[in-house]
């Protein structure tokens, strides 16, 4: 009986020899495949968030540039004149984002001299070699 033992032991002990490799961990193909596929992942999830980043910037000169042009045409309807200077109006002259100017023109329509001013708004740190530059304009034959 003793024999029987020893000899089934032995070959027990053989057997797990000759597996090299136990099958309780990943491959190094899978492994790859893994990150493969949460770099794909976050690429198109950065893609997606620098999209969103520019349109909220976009939005943000938009509607302050809207708010300058309302704001020249209540001035201009007390005063009777634009004004130049953007803390009148209450706008910061420089955001995270954009940095802002007020700038005025005079045009001749038809014999007469119309005055305007128009709001500015430049990108502050382009992404891009072509910066973002959006303006609003208003006219004194406008109000």
């Amino acid at each position: 009986m003793l024999k029987l033992l020893n000899r089934f032991l032995v070959v027990n002990i053989a057997k797990e020899q000759m597996r090299p490799y136990s099958n309780s961990g990943f491959t190094l193909i899978e492994l790859m495949v893994c990150i493969l596929i949460v770099s794909i992942l976050s690429s198109i999830a950065l893609s997606i968030s620098l999209a969103q980043i520019r349109k909220a910037k976009y939005t943000e000169v938009t509607l302050n540039l809207n708010f300058c042009k309302k704001s020249q045409a209540s001035f201009y309807l007390e005063n009777l004149r634009f004004t130049e200077n953007l803390e009148v109006l209450g706008i910061a002259r420089e955001t995270h984002n954009f940095i802002y100017q007020v700038s005025p023109y005079s045009i001749d329509i038809e014999g007469r001299t119309v005055s305007g001013v128009c709001c500015m708004g430049g990108e502050r740190f382009p992404e891009s070699s072509v910066p973002v530059v959006v303006s609003e304009c208003i006219r004194e034959d406008e109000m």
